[in-house]
């Protein structure tokens, strides 16, 4: 009798737990559905603007600052990239169109001017993100089951923190590894990952043809 009370408690408190761990991916299965089809409407554009920076706050020695800007119009495509360490500076601009090979590349460090002309392949042009982006609904609810879902509010948008979530954009599946993404648009506008910091913002639909003049290639050494 004694076994079989002993068992039967086990039984009631193991089906305790599943059914709370059910409610639990059942959950985050619903926020994260709603976040992958709040950012469809962002995916395919083919104006925008996106600015990211890049920080580790937590290292010992001088902390290293990245920031870029990527600017995409139909099929012009220009790049800027500004990494400082202490006083030392560095300038990078990128320009190419996304339908034909090769781009150039002007380099700028203290008083050195340095131009790459590219004849093939082209720059990485980051997309739109979707930092939960799965194969399929399957591996979305088993991505689910692992995840921490909380919200939050960042630079005033309301957003949900996601942790410990599986998706191909995890560069680095050990180790903290934190999602900021806003509810109302599912974009990710910050990712932590370790001590590494990379926040995002984004414009849509106002990219001035401007930004993509470049350089006076004549002041550059061309490499």
């Amino acid at each position: 009798m004694k076994i079989r009370k002993v068992l039967k408690i086990v039984g009631i408190i193991l089906l305790v737990v599943i059914i709370l761990l059910l409610i639990h991916t059942i959950r985050n299965f619903i926020i994260v559905r709603k976040l992958q089809n709040n950012i469809t409407q962002y995916a395919n554009s083919t104006n925008y603007s996106i600015k990211s920076i890049i920080s580790n706050p937590n290292k010992t020695e001088i902390a290293e600052l990245t920031t870029t800007m990527f600017y995409k119009k139909d099929n012009k495509q220009a790049g800027f990239v500004i990494r400082g360490k202490g006083q030392e500076i560095t300038k990078i601009s990128m320009f190419g169109l996304s339908d034909q090979e090769g781009y150039r590349t002007y380099i700028e460090n203290g008083e050195s001017k340095i131009a790459k002309i590219e004849t093939e392949g082209g720059f990485i042009m980051p997309t739109i993100v979707n930092g939960l982006e799965s194969d399929s609904t399957w591996h979305t609810f088993i991505s689910c089951f692992f995840a921490y879902i909380r919200s939050t509010v960042v630079n005033s948008k309301d957003c949900y923190i996601v942790s410990n979530y599986p998706s191909y954009i995890s560069l680095n599946p050990v180790g903290k590894n934190e999602y900021y993404i806003e509810k109302d648009t599912g974009l990710m506008i910050e990712n932590i990952t370790n001590d590494m910091i990379s926040g995002r913002d984004y414009e849509f639909d106002n990219v001035d043809d401007s930004i993509f003049v470049e350089p006076d290639i004549s002041e550059y050494i061309v490499q």
